[in-house]
């Protein structure tokens, strides 16, 4: 991919572009749908989570993160879902102080998650419920500020992933 903005191109054209209304808020979110589904197979998911440069509800940020994780040639993108749900510009995906804001520092993890992960989440489970997940094959990822949300989602739910890879972000010490 040459840039942001082609990359971004290329993967709107295997994601597709919806939004959630959930009891948490609404977030804009793509998702990417294997090419085809085989009768009683179920398929692995891949939860993107962005960077602080990608917030807004244009819901064309985060394609440049879903642009450099699927064009990658170990993805086969006829057997996984991908979710990419986008953080409003007024918000962030864990609560983090300006004094602590994206300096690499530890934090800690607030008692419950802000609403953007809330909203992420209730996307997640929905996305799970509607087409054939294997559960065992969920797997988290973001960078920077995805990389801190990746942490934040397995500290509150260690169970669920199978792996991780959190890029660039750091892990809370506990909960406030």
């Amino acid at each position: 991919m040459a840039n942001l903005d082609e990359t971004r191109a290329w993967a709107s054209t295997f994601f597709a572009d919806l939004r959630f209304n959930g009891k948490n808020g609404t977030l804009p979110y793509r998702l990417h749908l294997p090419g085809r589904f085989e009768r009683g197979k179920a398929y692995p998911l891949v939860l993107l989570m962005h960077g602080y440069g990608s917030i807004g509800s244009n819901n064309w940020g985060q394609l440049f993160l879903c642009g450099l994780f699927a064009h990658n040639p170990n993805v086969d993108l006829d057997n996984v879902f991908i979710l990419a749900p986008q953080c409003p510009a007024d918000g962030t995906w864990i609560e983090i102080t300006a004094d602590e804001k994206w300096l690499g520092v530890d934090y800690t993890m607030s008692k419950e998650p802000v609403a953007p992960m809330k909203v992420a989440m209730e996307i997640l489970n929905h996305v799970i419920a509607s087409y054939p997940i294997d559960r065992k094959r969920l797997y988290v990822g973001g960078n920077s500020m995805g990389g801190f949300a990746t942490w934040d989602i397995l500290a509150r739910h260690p169970k669920m992933f199978a792996a991780a890879f959190p890029i660039c972000g750091g892990g809370g010490s506990g909960v406030a």
